[in-house]
C-alpha cells in the first residue's frame, strides 16, 4: 500500500484500495523484472499510486526504470489527479501537458519494445524538455514551461487506458534541471539495474 519516499522528504506514494495496489508479491513469489531484480508489478487497468503531497514542478528531472508487458494508447508516468497535467509516452513518442500547454506527441528515435528494461530520463530546463532512453538522448525536444503538477504515478488520473502495464523498479524526481549531472545519475542507476 506504500512505496516509501527515500529522499527524506516523506512524500510517500500510497494506494489504500487493495484491488488497485501494484504488487511486489504474487502467489507468494517476489515480483522480479527480466533483469532478475525485484520490481513492482503494475496492471494498467486500475493500479497506481497517489503521492501524499502534490509536487508543482517548474524545471525538473525525472528518472524511471521500467519494463513493459504491453502498451496501451499511452503510458502515463506522472500526472495530476484530474488528468490535465501529465507526462506520458507511447512506443514511438512522448507527450507533456503542463499548465494547459500540450504540443502533442514528440517522436522518439526508436520504438520501445516489450519485455525490455529501459531507463527513461526526462529533464526540463529553460522551458525545453529533453528525453533520454537508456542513455541515448533523443533528437526531438518539447517546448513547455507550464507548471507540471504531479500527484499520481503510473496512471493519468483515473484513465485506465493510460497506465503502466509492466514493471517499475525506480522513480527519481528532482525539482531542478539536472542536465549537467544526467550522465552520472544514469550511470549510477545503470550500475544497479544493468540496462
Amino acid at each position: 500500500e506504500t512505496w516509501y519516499d527515500q529522499s527524506g522528504n516523506g512524500n510517500n506514494a500510497t494506494q489504500l484500495t487493495a484491488s488497485d495496489q501494484p504488487r511486489i508479491v504474487i502467489s507468494g513469489n517476489l515480483v522480479m523484472s527480466s533483469n532478475g531484480l525485484p520490481a513492482i508489478r503494475v496492471n494498467a487497468q486500475a493500479e497506481s499510486f497517489d503521492l501524499d503531497s502534490n509536487i508543482a514542478l517548474g524545471n525538473f528531472s525525472s528518472f524511471y526504470v521500467v519494463e513493459h508487458n504491453t502498451f496501451g494508447s499511452s503510458v502515463s508516468w506522472l500526472s495530476d489527479n484530474g488528468g490535465a497535467d501529465y507526462f506520458r509516452y507511447a512506443q514511438t513518442a512522448y507527450n507533456v501537458n503542463a499548465g494547459g500547454v500540450d504540443n502533442g506527441f514528440i517522436g522518439l528515435d526508436a520504438t520501445l519494445a516489450t519485455a525490455t528494461d529501459y531507463l527513461i530520463s526526462a529533464i526540463r530546463g529553460s522551458g525545453t524538455i529533453e528525453l533520454s532512453v537508456s542513455g541515448s538522448v533523443q533528437s526531438n525536444t518539447d517546448s513547455n514551461s507550464g507548471t507540471l503538477d504531479v500527484k499520481k504515478i503510473f496512471q493519468r488520473a483515473n484513465n485506465q487506458t493510460q497506465g503502466l502495464n509492466g514493471y517499475a523498479q525506480e522513480l527519481i524526481i528532482y525539482p531542478t534541471d539536472e542536465t549537467a549531472n544526467r550522465p552520472a545519475i544514469e550511470a549510477n542507476i545503470n550500475n544497479q539495474y544493468d540496462i
